[in-house]
């Protein structure tokens, strides 16, 4: 009796280890400004985001972490107009209305998103999180990204074994602003290429070589801003143009940006599908009188599941709030996707991590 019970927990247990084994999930953060923001009182959320994917990763089998950009709010400098509410701050502002060219450094923000993507660090979960316009100096001016560097540069992940690389610099943008990574599901290795906000040449020809030194890896493209709830935009086209139409060995591109969520599929120069996914909540009322048990700040602590199951095909994904506890279930934020993963990636090479 004793061994026919061992031998039935061994088989329970090999089949749950197969069962686990039969997907894996990549976790889309949107843009998370807001739950950085004293006013809205909400950075709580962005450390429930976190903390649930890192109390989930086994049981959802996540490999991987794309945020979207816009981490934090204000940029380099604190806003001092009539939108910003930081009572913690009130006297650096008085500062800066006493000398208008001295304004108040924004480190609170940075600080608080920071904190929220450590325990993502500490757990040692691969990620990317690529700047957006709100991660330079200001949301419409788009340089000194002194503080995205400061503290989401390249030095944060440099000892990370699935940390590949980055952008080495040129006349537009310092170096850092493009990084890649690598992640794994068993014996399958992914490659993932972030993208900073309105990237050009300098960057897509850092990304080429990037895919040409890991040539037939399946590869995912973070980026902030590629489409709008109806097409691409203006940036979005010149990624696809500029880099991902002619590789075929990418097949996603994830982005932020635009409030809401949209989806569509592309054919690049070799006839293959490219997977297009926008989500972000940073406006979305969840509130009393959209039909939530009670008011939470906009966003609601929404993310992106992203399971994919290679031998059937598909990719399913879902919306889900750690903060809420309840999943979106429309079709712009719970559907499936035909994805031929074998046929199109079974001989790829298994490139070792360069750096």
């Amino acid at each position: 009796m004793k061994h026919y019970l061992l031998v039935l927990c061994v088989l329970i247990c090999s089949a749950a280890r197969a069962a686990d084994s039969d997907f894996f999930t990549i976790v889309v953060l949107p843009d998370t400004q807001y739950y950085t923001e004293v006013q809205w009182k909400t950075d709580q959320y962005f450390r429930a985001q976190t903390q649930w994917i890192v109390d989930h990763q086994k049981e959802e089998n996540i490999v991987f972490v794309s945020q979207v950009g816009d981490l934090q709010q204000d940029g380099t400098y604190l806003r001092t107009d009539e939108h910003q509410f930081d009572d913690t701050i009130k006297d650096r502002i008085q500062a800066s209305k006493e000398n208008p060219n001295n304004p108040p450094q924004n480190d609170v923000q940075w600080q608080r998103a920071s904190a929220c993507m450590k325990i993502l660090d500490d757990a040692d979960i691969p990620l990317c999180a690529v700047a957006g316009n709100h991660d330079y100096e200001h949301w419409d001016k788009i340089a000194w990204p002194i503080k995205y560097l400061a503290y989401f540069g390249p030095q944060r992940y440099w000892r990370k074994k699935w940390f590949g690389g980055y952008s080495p610099g040129g006349k537009v943008s310092p170096p850092g602003m493009d990084m890649f990574q690598y992640f794994q599901d068993g014996g399958t290795k992914l490659l993932s290429i972030g993208l900073q906000f309105a990237p050009g040449e300098e960057d897509f020809t850092w990304a080429q070589k990037i895919i040409e030194q890991n040539p037939g890896v399946p590869t995912i493209v973070s980026t902030h801003d590629y489409q709008n709830t109806h097409k691409r935009d203006p940036n979005g086209e010149a990624i696809w143009n500029g880099l991902v139409k002619q590789n075929p060995q990418i097949f996603m591109v994830l982005s932020g940006h635009i409030n809401g969520a949209h989806r569509q599929i592309s054919t690049d120069d070799s006839g293959q599908p490219v997977y297009e996914l926008l989500s972000d909540y940073q406006d979305f009322e969840c509130s009393k009188k959209t039909g939530y048990d009670q008011d939470y700040a906009h966003g609601g602590g929404f993310l992106r599941l992203m399971r994919f199951y290679p031998a059937e095909n598909r990719i399913d994904v879902k919306t889900y709030s750690p903060v809420i506890k309840k999943y979106m279930t429309d079709d712009a934020n719970q559907f499936s996707i035909d994805c031929n993963f074998n046929d199109r990636f079974s001989s790829h090479a298994t490139t070792q991590p360069a750096r």
